[in-house]
């Protein structure tokens, strides 16, 4: 394993200080308390480009990572409610957690505060940043954040499903074109909700749960259709975080390294009124769990929900690891 997947594992989860080597000087690692006033934004400055990629059918075998018995397909609208922003720093051979609006996870639920975002028009929300989470050493000269992660309530994506052009002579209009679905990770976000539901919006422009007979319900059925069992029952799999009740999705940063656009130290971090803002590659977001050439079976908008998945989180078939890369600005 490499010493950056030690980080993340260590860094992300909130465990504490984790060394990456025997040689690392332990010495100077220290805990810190600070807060900063801060905002955040989320957006996603491939949009559309990942609108026009979309649109390409015939290309969807070169998507998922690589997978080629999955389907990705990048959404052209990407809005929703999240929590946190958590972002790892690597500091002195320790794997550190800055927090960025919220700084309890442990205890966070879908009854905390949520912010707004809109990948195609940033949102600004205004809160602090909390450091830190596990100990280090703020002060050398390798300082800077490795990677991000994610505390959304629910995320809507707009998209199509990728269709060769072949396979769209055997579908519904309604099939063939975009779909909008609520990807809901938090219980209780919303009235009713609950952590893996999918709610799909219906001509009338609500979102609306789905059950396993294919009936849209403007109120939850005793059945509908969910994400996979490990979103819906999710348990961190450290277990200082076993009560955990919002899933993380992790993603790796751009530049980061030392010397990077990702530096960063203890002067920076308490430096009051800056501006966090993520840029957040969705291209492969949205998962479809059937290869292209099974894609014609789904015929229905409960074919669809049923294979529905978000790269990032685990499944019961597949660990998808991270979202992709985000590129960070701080000003």
């Amino acid at each position: 394993m490499s010493s950056r997947s030690i980080l993340v594992i260590c860094g992300l989860v909130l465990l504490g200080a984790c060394s990456k080597g025997e040689d690392d000087d332990k010495s100077d690692r220290k805990s810190y308390d600070f807060s900063a006033d801060s905002s955040v934004s989320l957006a996603d400055g491939n949009l559309e480009l990942d609108l026009d990629r979309a649109a390409l059918t015939d290309n969807a075998e070169d998507t998922c990572d690589g997978q080629p018995n999955y389907v990705c397909t990048a959404p052209s609208v990407l809005t929703g409610k999240y929590f946190s922003v958590g972002l790892l720093i690597q500091a002195g051979g320790a794997g550190m957690q800055s927090y960025l609006l919220a700084d309890n996870w442990r205890d966070l639920d879908g009854t905390a505060a949520t912010y707004d975002f809109d990948a195609a028009a940033p949102v600004v929300s205004e809160g602090e940043l909390t450091c830190c989470g596990g100990e280090g050493d703020l002060t050398g000269d390798n300082v800077y954040f490795s990677d991000v992660a994610y505390l959304f309530g629910y995320l809507d994506a707009t998209f199509k499903i990728p269709y060769t052009s072949a396979q769209l002579d055997t579908v519904s209009a309604t099939m063939e074109g975009e779909h909008t679905v609520r990807f809901v990770l938090a219980d209780d976000v919303l009235e009713d909700y609950v952590r893996g539901d999918l709610l799909y919006k219906d001509i009338d422009g609500t979102f609306k749960w789905v059950d396993q007979n294919g009936n849209f319900s403007a109120t939850r059925p005793s059945d509908p259709i969910t994400m996979a069992d490990d979103v819906v029952d999710y348990k961190n799999p450290f277990s200082e975080l076993e009560d955990a009740a919002i899933p993380v999705l992790y993603s790796a940063l751009n530049d980061s390294s030392a010397g990077g656009v990702n530096v960063t130290s203890e002067d920076d971090l308490q430096e009051a009124d800056r501006t966090y803002s993520f840029d957040f590659d969705s291209t492969d977001l949205v998962v479809i769990m059937e290869g292209q050439d099974a894609l014609s079976e789904i015929q229905t908008i409960a074919n669809l929900l049923a294979e529905l998945h978000i790269q990032g989180m685990k499944n019961d078939e597949l660990e998808f690891g991270k979202t992709g890369k985000s590129t960070l600005t701080v000003e």
